[in-house]
Formats: structure tokens, C-alpha cells, sequence
């Protein structure tokens, strides 16, 4: 009776261990879409770890770290929401992780927010979900936001998105719960152009701070400019309120005054140390010449549909890849499938026309300035000089002129929008380019669209607002050019150039994990 008892018993539990076994070969031998993706999404995580910086984030020496402790201490305190992408919080993406939406987000805006495009479309976005917005971030601001409690400040534990140049670790003076960790997102333009930009606007909207006084003092070129300003970016990253509290002289000057005494390879060894922490400090960085993307990104990780702002379109430098989402800050992330389309939409007439346009300035006859000023109605927008300043002198004008108060994108190419309304078709009296007939069928074919594109161009004469806007971008650009092959500039700006190119990896692999991986 015992035997037949054991017996039994064995059998049952072989039983049970076959069918497990059986159980478990059928799930290990099927390779889902989900585990291919997370396969692929640790790989470039991989490499990502082997050439996001060019050292060794865990064996940096023990010199630089003891440096950073004794000189910086807050920058070796600091702890935030590290990269959504990198830090594999994609692979549950399904399962969305709402401390990217619910607690504080400081976005630092290294670049030039033309006309406050940018600032206009967070505050309205905020508005829309009901998030506080903070004043911007200057270092003139952001040294009251970190010790002042009169007035406004009052209330700023209320204020959820910061953002500007000195956003950096703003949450820091909320007395947020240490759970709780602050969000941060880098948005870097190159930093020449950034600065040639800056250099402009400083004599267009005649602001107050020391570096744009500077810049409009008689005879600073703007490559004397860029070498007495230095590392702008660098600057903010380590920015402390405690270097403003002791010297009448502004905030952003007493930084400036501290990093200069420190020595070149303390500078060189902190950007080390910032490199080797920027998927930590980080939720995501974006690029403004990937503004789109950077944006389709953005509002993945924190749900703020900047990338839905009518006004930033204009300046969306690459096409967006990603289908708009229709979703709140605090809804739940959709399915994993359905985050990017399938294929990539067709490309818009307008971006089309964009290229065209480029192209056509290499064509374009060479514009004598002086010849410009012909019309009584040119002589205020002349441009003497070829210089950057020139630029936005003449764009403030522009706008002045014309009545409007945009861009100088949508100036520029209000013709553009035009063609891109098919209303409009008829009045502007284009169906001599066959363009209007087959408007439904466009097939987005590269070499017939850009023959037709060209002949749109060429049949509705370029204005000479436009034109003369064509041939001051080209000189842009060409100065441009002189000021990244100057030695002198090239050495001033070393540290943002090392801190744009790191970004720029970081930005890559999560563009790829984001737009490529999911396909899979």
C-alpha cells in the first residue's frame, strides 16, 4: 500500500515538472516584438556607456572628484531624475512613470528663443494643464527665486516649470521632498551660432545684463565679444546662489569672476565631470537644430505638447517624426506601437518649399548692399556692414515696417504660407505650373517636386524683403564659417564646443532608442 501511495506521488510530481518544463520551452522559445526591442534597446544602452564621454563615468580620479567636493560641493550633491531613455525606463514604457510628470521640470534654454517664441508656448502650455509657470530664469531672477520670500516668492513651492539659462536645479530652493527628485531638460544650440545670435539681439532689444552692455559698446566686434563671454553653458551648469551673496557686482559677473580664477585644466577637468554626469543630472537633452524631434521627445518624457505649438513649428529645423499625441501631462502613456507612425509621413509642401528656397540662394544673384537702399521705403533697412548685428537691426525693422508682430520666419515666408493654403491657388495665379491641378496626387517624388518647387519659385517673383533676407542668411553663414575656423574663438568656447559635441551623442542614442527601436 505504501509503494502504490509513492508511486502515485512520484508520478504526480513528475507530471507536474514535465508540464512546467513544456510550459517553459513554449515561452523561452518564442523571441516577442517587446523582448527584440528590449535586446535592441540594451545593446545601444551599451554602447551608449562606452562612448557618451570620453572617460570612465564610475573611475573618474580621485583628484577631480576631490576637487569637485572641496570647490563645488553642490555639484557633487546633486540628484535628479536621470535620462528617461537611458536609464531604461523605456523598456516599461507601457507602464508609465509618472515621477516624469508629476513633480518639478527646469528646462535650460541654451539657445536664442527668437522673439520668446518658446516662453510664449511653455507659458501656454502650463496654462493649459495647470502648471505654474516661474518667471524666467536669468541669474538676476533666479538669485531671488533662491533667496527672496516677499512678494511672488512667497508662493513658489505653487510653481512646477522653470525655465531659461539659469533653470538649473531651480527646484532646488523649494524645499521639495527628497523622494521627490526635480526633472531637468537641456535644449543646446551650437554654441557659435548661439552666440552669434545673442551678439544681435543684444543690439535689437537693448537688454541690461553686463554681456549685452558689453556688446553694444562702440567698436566690440562679435568675435571680441565671444572670446571676453566665454562658456555660457559651462557657466550655468555650475551656477550656486552662495557666489552672488558677497559683491555688488551681478550675479552672472561674480560667476564669471570665480570660474576665471580657477585653472585651465580645473575647467578642463569639470567638464569631465559634467560629461560623465549628463544622463544623470538629465531626463533628456534636445538639440535646436533637431528642434522637432527634441520636442516629439519632450513631450514623451514629461507630457508637454510644446511640439503642438503653432508658433514653434516655424522654427522646427528637421522634419518631426513622431505622430502629435492628443494627451494630457497626467494621462497614461498609449501603447508602445502606437508612438510613432508605422512610416514617415508624407513631407509637407511647405518644408518642400523651404528646400527649394535654399537652394535657390546659391543661384541668386550676389546683392549689392548699397543698391538695397534705392527705395525710399529700403533706405531704414540698409545693411552697411556684413556682420550678425546687421541682421537683426534690419529684422527689427522689418517687422516695424510691415505691421507684424512675427517672426521673422513667418515675415519671410508669408508667401509660403500662402501656397500652402490651397484656397490660394487661384489667386496667386500659379496653375500655369501644373502644381494646382495635381495638388491632390502629389507624390512627393524628390527630383520632380523639387523641378516644380522651382518653378513655383521662379513664377511668383521673390519679393525683395525675401530676397534680401536670402542674401543676409548667406552672410550669416559665411561669417559663420570665419568664426568657427578662428582659433581665438574656437579656444574661448572649448568648453560649451566639448559639452555640444556630448550632447550631441547623448541625443543620438536617444533618438535612436526612441524612433528606431520601436519599429522593431
Amino acid at each position: 500500500m505504501w509503494d502504490v501511495h509513492n508511486t502515485c506521488l512520484a508520478v504526480a510530481i513528475m507530471s507536474v515538472l514535465l508540464s512546467c518544463a513544456v510550459i517553459w520551452s513554449s515561452l523561452t522559445a518564442q523571441d516577442s516584438p517587446l523582448t527584440r526591442q528590449e535586446k535592441e534597446v540594451m545593446r545601444m544602452l551599451s554602447e551608449m556607456n562606452q562612448t557618451i564621454s570620453g572617460v570612465d563615468k564610475g573611475g573618474q580620479s580621485k583628484d577631480v572628484l576631490q576637487f569637485v567636493s572641496s570647490t563645488l560641493p553642490w555639484l557633487a550633491k546633486l540628484d535628479a531624475l536621470g535620462n528617461y531613455f537611458t536609464g531604461g525606463n523605456f523598456l516599461g514604457a507601457n507602464k508609465y512613470h509618472q515621477k516624469y510628470t508629476h513633480g518639478v521640470l527646469s528646462i535650460l534654454t541654451h539657445f536664442q528663443d527668437l522673439g520668446g517664441i518658446f516662453a510664449d508656448c511653455l507659458q501656454d502650455v502650463g496654462f493649459d494643464h495647470r502648471q505654474a509657470v516661474s518667471p524666467e530664469m536669468t541669474y538676476e531672477n533666479r538669485f531671488l527665486w533662491d533667496r527672496s520670500r516677499d512678494g511672488i516668492y512667497r508662493h513658489k513651492h505653487k510653481f512646477k516649470l522653470h525655465y531659461g539659462t539659469a533653470a538649473f536645479f531651480s527646484c532646488d530652493a523649494l524645499g521639495v521632498a527628497s523622494d521627490k527628485k526635480c526633472g531637468h531638460v537641456l535644449l543646446m544650440q551650437d554654441p557659435i551660432r548661439m552666440a552669434m545670435a545673442q551678439y544681435g539681439s543684444c543690439h535689437v532689444e537693448l537688454r541690461d545684463d553686463p554681456w549685452c552692455r558689453l556688446a553694444r559698446s562702440p567698436g566690440v566686434s562679435v568675435e571680441e565679444w565671444i572670446i571676453a563671454r566665454g562658456n555660457p553653458v559651462f557657466k550655468s551648469l555650475v551656477y550656486n546662489p552662495i557666489l552672488c551673496l558677497h559683491s555688488k557686482a551681478s550675479c552672472e559677473e561674480n560667476l564669471h569672476t570665480f570660474l576665471a580664477n580657477l585653472t585651465s585644466t580645473n575647467n578642463t577637468n569639470l567638464v569631465s565631470y559634467i560629461i560623465g554626469n549628463l544622463d544623470s543630472w538629465f531626463s533628456m537633452v534636445g538639440l535646436h537644430e533637431h528642434l522637432a524631434d527634441s520636442l516629439a521627445m519632450l513631450h514623451h518624457v514629461t507630457r508637454l505638447p510644446l511640439h503642438q505649438c503653432h508658433q514653434l513649428s516655424h522654427l522646427a529645423s528637421s522634419v518631426p517624426r513622431q505622430k502629435p499625441l492628443a494627451s494630457s501631462r497626467h494621462s497614461k502613456l498609449p501603447s508602445l506601437p502606437s508612438l510613432v507612425e508605422n512610416s514617415q509621413s508624407d513631407v509637407s509642401f511647405l518644408v518642400e518649399l523651404s528646400v527649394a528656397e535654399n537652394k535657390l540662394i546659391s543661384s541668386l544673384p550676389a546683392l549689392e548692399l548699397q543698391q538695397s537702399a534705392n527705395s525710399e521705403s529700403d533706405r531704414d533697412r540698409t545693411l552697411p556692414d556684413v556682420d550678425v548685428v546687421d541682421f537683426d537691426v534690419w529684422e527689427a525693422n522689418h517687422q516695424k515696417n510691415t505691421s507684424t508682430g512675427a517672426s521673422i520666419i513667418v515675415d519671410n515666408y508669408s508667401d509660403v504660407d500662402m501656397l500652402q493654403n490651397e484656397d490660394n491657388f487661384k489667386d496667386l495665379n500659379l496653375n500655369d505650373t501644373g502644381i494646382s491641378d495635381d495638388y491632390e496626387d502629389y507624390d512627393n517624388d524628390e527630383d520632380e517636386s523639387q523641378e516644380k518647387l522651382r518653378e513655383v519659385m521662379e513664377d511668383h517673383q521673390l519679393t525683395s524683403d525675401t530676397r534680401r533676407y536670402l542674401e543676409t542668411n548667406r552672410q550669416k553663414e559665411n561669417l559663420y564659417i570665419t568664426l568657427s575656423r578662428n582659433q581665438k574663438v574656437l579656444n574661448a568656447l572649448s568648453l560649451d564646443l566639448n559639452l555640444y559635441e556630448a550632447v550631441k551623442r547623448l541625443y543620438s542614442i536617444q533618438s535612436r532608442i526612441f524612433f528606431n527601436s520601436i519599429h522593431h
